[in-house]
């Protein structure tokens, strides 16, 4: 049986400030948990291609 993997969006600020949320860039937060993201998921996901 497959894997599925949910992963939330990382952190992005608070909301009632600056553009929409499609617009609003990641914070100082949210980019350490990108950062992370592909040692996480690596054990799920196979050899590199």
């Amino acid at each position: 049986m497959p894997i599925l993997l949910l992963v939330r969006h990382a952190s992005a600020g608070d909301r009632g400030i600056g553009p929409g949320d499609l617009e609003r860039p990641l914070d100082a937060r949210g980019v350490a948990q990108a950062a992370a993201l592909p040692a996480l998921l690596s054990p799920y996901l196979g050899p590199a291609r």
